[in-house]
């Protein structure tokens, strides 16, 4: 999908170049904005504007559905993004959203508002009545992020809201005080703030949903999102909020792939990531369509390269719907022909992958990336900032970039930080901590407070801020023969400033590989700590506190590093380590079908990778004489490889591939048994 914006002033010169990009460059549908009338993004619209600008967008839709152009609809402002500079009370009665410190929006609506509910019912009959196939509601439809508004909404009517369920009025001073008090359990005053924040969406969603459903009932409600974990500090419900949304429909969203513009290649994975944590998170037979972003727009913010590779990770995880977003609003959109030249030669390739993975169901193999939607219910914070509430994820990004293939969904190995899993009720922390877990110390610490620290081997203590290194004295897990001390990192602590530690005391039966040391390398604490439980599980402690940013700070991730962590997971998983590359900066993709097994391998050095060269694990017997390996050039064509080295090792192969990855390359493999 081809996300458009028309100009007002001569827009039939503009649809017309519009018809013509569609035909030349294979674009099956088109995503045309609202907004045309004041300025793009330039706030809610009024009924007459919204009146003014849909008899433009009707005569774009009437051109493009006559060539078999596919039409859905993106209303850029539904709550409103941010104030612009620009006051909108002179226009609206409205609500507006006041943030955690006071901060009143003067564009950005409170979504709890009867006012704002009644206008904005308006403005999305009026485009519903064009009879779109999706009509798109933007990622303003959030409480977070409305600068100057940072977190919302803290207005009377919400205040009001608590006061009538808790019982009792507190100001916004007061309220904020409790919800963010350190403790565990959490207050109440925590639990009735994120139902109300979860219940003023749903409550939109279905504002929402009766307006464009009266007036076209076939048409699909889509939901642009942003990062999962901070819809989790908003109170968040998933399915009830894509069913208030969708009604009747099958639930439809636009996760964001975040790099609205491009600059260090790894942090493709974080965007990646965040529409995976979402897939994981939404109904099963919702539709996927991740939002390929450009702004501010054409090559010199994001290259055609980056962009394709952003397309074909898509493609890969069974996501071929994407919506692309490269073209400034109202400039010609012949303005930069690189992104047409790629999409039309690269969709040969992108047909491919999507034919290949659509063949049969598609199961993600990698270690298990933890993560609970009531999360922020739990978070244990230090009191002094709404941000404490948004968990981070740094296993999410370090474990890719160091060679491991990862998964939202089960494995026998999952990686977990900070506290989120204090939403488990003790039944489930028993089940989890029956299969292998690599916890950081704020996930360590999080199990010892609920009493689990017997099944987990260590107690954890409190803060170290001047670890200087890590010393490793375990050669399976690092160590160089005849080299003392071997060193993972020197300095350890973050060089971006406040990253920090924590002190393992390690229990009886617990087995210590690496300790913390500082410049004269006296011992501050045990490190990387091996345990197995009772209950079967096993599990890996190390003393990096996730949030601190030390685990994703590029200090931590090395050689000897990759190492390590290999011999960690083979340990946990008994050998079993679903997919691993040995290579830097990568992301490495495990897919398994009934009959075959698809590997893909996406460059973010700006290295070659001069093959594939790693182990796949937990497979069924597979040797060179009864296993057939292709894989998909850019051309679209299925090639056969070549001098394939496969070896079969206790749990697993490991696999040699003579196939060169250039920087923001992907390579796709696929292995199929003929036995």
């Amino acid at each position: 999908m081809l996300r458009y914006t028309i100009p007002v002033k001569g827009y039939e010169q503009c649809v017309n170049k519009l018809i013509n990009y569609c035909k030349d460059n294979c674009v099956d549908e088109v995503l045309l904005f609202t907004n045309g009338i004041r300025t793009w993004m330039g706030g809610i619209e009024t009924v007459d504007e919204a009146e003014r600008y849909s008899r433009i967008v009707g005569y774009a839709m009437d051109k493009l559905r006559s060539i078999g152009v596919d039409v859905s609809i993106n209303v850029v402002c539904t709550i409103g993004h941010n104030d612009f500079n620009q006051d909108l009370r002179r226009l609206f009665p409205f609500q507006f959203q006041v943030d955690v410190n006071g901060v009143e929006s003067r564009a950005c609506a409170c979504p709890l508002d009867p006012k704002w509910q009644s206008h904005i019912s308006e403005i999305y009959r009026i485009y519903a009545s064009l009879k779109p196939r999706i009509i798109w509601v933007d990622d303003d439809f959030r409480l977070h992020n409305h600068p100057p508004v940072r977190w919302g909404c803290f207005c009377p009517i919400h205040l009001e809201e608590f006061a009538r369920r808790f019982g009792k009025h507190l100001s916004r001073e007061e309220l904020v005080r409790e919800v963010l008090k350190p403790c565990y359990p959490p207050t109440e005053e925590r639990r009735i703030w994120l139902e109300v924040l979860g219940d003023t969406m749903i409550r939109a969603a279905t504002v929402l949903e009766k307006a464009v459903h009266q007036v076209s009932p076939d048409t699909m409600i889509g939901l642009m999102t942003s990062s999962p974990e901070v819809h989790c500090v908003e109170g968040r419900r998933w399915r009830e909020l894509l069913k208030a949304l969708c009604g009747q429909h099958r639930p439809i969203i636009r996760p964001t792939l975040g790099n609205y513009s491009e600059g260090d290649k790894r942090s493709l994975l974080h965007g990646l990531t965040l529409t995976l944590h979402t897939v994981a998170l939404v109904p099963r037979d919702t539709v996927i369509c991740p939002e390929v972003e450009n702004w501010p727009y054409t090559v010199f913010s994001k290259s055609a390269k980056f962009t394709w590779l952003q397309i074909a990770l898509c493609q890969l995880h069974g996501f071929p719907d994407i919506t692309l977003n490269l073209c400034s609003p109202g400039a010609p959109i012949d303005e930069e022909p690189k992104y047409g030249e790629m999409l039309k030669n690269s969709k040969p390739f992108f047909n491919a992958i999507a034919e290949l993975v659509s063949q049969a169901e598609c199961i993600p193999k990698g270690v298990g990336l933890f993560f609970h939607e009531r999360g922020a219910l739990f978070r244990i914070t230090d009191g002094r900032s709404w941000d404490e509430l948004v968990a981070r994820r740094p296993w999410d990004l370090t474990l890719p970039l160091l060679g491991f293939s990862i998964t939202y969904g089960e494995s026998d190995v999952y990686a977990v930080s900070g506290d989120s899993i204090l939403a488990l009720s003790d039944s489930e922390l028993r089940e989890l901590l029956k299969k292998g877990l690599i916890l950081d110390a704020g996930a360590a610490r999080a199990l010892c407070v609920r009493g689990f620290s017997h099944l987990i081997g260590v107690e954890v203590g409190g803060i170290i801020y001047n670890g200087y290194a890590e010393e490793v004295f375990d050669e399976e897990f690092g160590k160089r023969p005849g080299e003392a001390p071997t060193y993972i990192a020197a300095p350890l602590q973050n060089l971006s400033g406040g990253g920090w530690l924590r002190t393992i005391k390690p229990l009886p039966g617990a087995r210590v590989i690496s300790r913390i040391v500082d410049n004269e390398g006296v011992k501050l604490t045990d490190g990387l700590t091996l345990f197995e439980n009772e209950l079967g599980g096993r599990i890996a402690v190390f003393p990096h506190e996730g949030r601190s940013g030390e685990i994703e700070a590029i200090s931590f991730r090395n050689w000897i590093r990759q190492i390590q962590i290999k011999a960690t997971i083979d340990w946990l998983s008994k050998g079993k380590t679903p997919f691993f590359v040995k290579a830097a900066d990568i992301i490495p993709v495990r897919i398994d079908q009934s009959e075959r097994i698809i590997l893909g391998v996406a460059n973010l050095s700006s290295d070659d990778i001069q093959e594939i060269n790693g182990f796949i694990g937990g497979v069924k017997a597979l040797d060179q004489s009864n296993c057939k390996i292709s894989w998909i050039d850019y051309d679209g064509s299925i090639r056969t490889v070549s001098k394939i080295v496969l070896k079969e090792t206790r749990e697993g192969y490991t696999i040699k591939i003579p196939l060169e990855i250039e920087p923001l390359g992907l390579r796709i493999v696929v292995l199929e048994s003929t036995g």
